[in-house]
Parts: C-alpha cells; sequence; structure tokens
C-alpha cells in the first residue's frame, strides 16, 4: 500500500521516501534496563530457570555459581549474564507463565462465612453428603 510523504519527509536521491531521523526513531524499541525491585528471570543452558526479584545486597546461589543482584541492575534484558564461576545465563524478562508457575501458594482457609455461602450456594440440606477434597488445610 502507498502513502504519500507526511510533513517532515524528506526524499533521497533515487526519489525514495523517508522520514528524518526524528521521526523515524518513534518505531525503535527502547531496550529495558533492570532495576531494583524488578523480577527477572535468569534461564540457565540446561534449561533450568530462576525467577527472581532484583534486591540490593542479595545474590542468587545456583549450580552454575553465584549472582549478584547487585551486577544485574542497569543490564539490559536479553543479555548474558556470567556466574562468579564463569558460568552464563540468560537475563530475560518473565511472561505471565513463568510468574504464574513461580508464586509461592499458601494453603487458603474457608472461613465460616464462605463455607455458609458454598452451603447456600449448594442448596445443602441436612442429610446431604459432602465430600471434601483439595481444600487446602482441610479446615472446612
Amino acid at each position: 500500500m502507498f502513502h504519500p510523504p507526511r510533513d517532515g519527509a524528506s526524499q533521497t536521491n533515487g526519489g525514495e521516501t523517508i522520514l528524518d531521523k526524528r521521526e523515524a526513531n518513534w518505531f525503535q524499541p527502547k531496550q529495558p534496563q533492570t532495576d531494583y525491585g524488578d523480577m527477572v528471570l535468569l534461564a540457565a543452558p540446561d534449561q533450568k530457570r530462576y525467577l527472581i526479584k532484583l534486591t540490593p545486597r542479595q545474590t542468587l546461589h545456583t549450580h552454575l555459581g553465584s549472582f549478584a543482584h547487585d551486577e544485574l541492575v542497569g543490564k539490559t534484558l536479553g543479555t548474558l549474564i556470567s556466574s562468579q564461576m564463569g558460568n552464563e545465563a540468560l537475563m530475560l524478562e518473565p511472561s505471565l507463565s513463568d510468574l504464574i508457575r513461580h508464586i509461592r501458594r499458601g494453603t487458603q482457609i474457608i472461613y465460616p462465612k464462605d463455607a455458609a455461602h458454598l452451603v447456600q450456594r449448594l442448596n445443602l440440606r441436612a442429610g446431604n453428603r459432602v465430600v471434601e477434597a483439595g481444600t487446602g488445610s482441610g479446615a472446612l
């Protein structure tokens, strides 16, 4: 599809239209750099993944060696990071799948007001049998 030149566009010797440099930079993605508090994913060559929150004066200890959080801050995502042993890992932005897979989950207790809501919604009556399975701590 042909688009006519916009204001600020210039012509080359061959007659092609190009944007001047100010307008051409808008579509170039900025390389995100890490900062304290960011979640980053370190991907090892053996397919192991480590999801960490960058914290001052903290170190991640792995089979590849140690990765100091302070050394990861300010680096561009997508770069290879070396441990103190010389092994490398790729520092990436975690996907939603990575965040869900690595999230810590505690047990969920069903409190009396929640249990009452369940009983009402299930239309339970005296004499009905209820099978409880997978309710965390089993406190129902």
